[in-house]
């Protein structure tokens, strides 16, 4: 799991946490609580990162190819996007 999360795999730390995990946030910040769920954990931890978690996570499963990998397609993706609302693109 270390290696492939290394190698830019996050799916490898999401596919580890158990279906019925708890991730229990203490103290008195506007995050904590109990999340409840893999896939709560997962939106938790694309929500703290911000929506390019969640874009870049959804192409490796798309794709099924590691976070880097999908990182760079995201990334192209954006920009394509970017260029054809200015008309430049396709």
């Amino acid at each position: 799991m270390f290696d492939a999360f290394g190698g830019g795999d996050a799916r490898a730390l999401v596919e580890v946490i158990a279906e019925d995990a708890t991730w229990t946030v203490p103290g008195s910040v506007p995050v904590a609580r109990t999340y409840r769920g893999r896939e709560e954990i997962r939106r938790k931890l694309a929500d703290k990162m911000g929506t390019a978690f969640d874009r870049v996570y959804s192409v490796a499963a798309e794709k099924d190819i590691t976070l880097r990998q999908a990182a760079m397609v995201a990334a192209i993706r954006q920009v394509a996007g970017a260029l054809e609302a200015r008309g430049i693109y396709p």
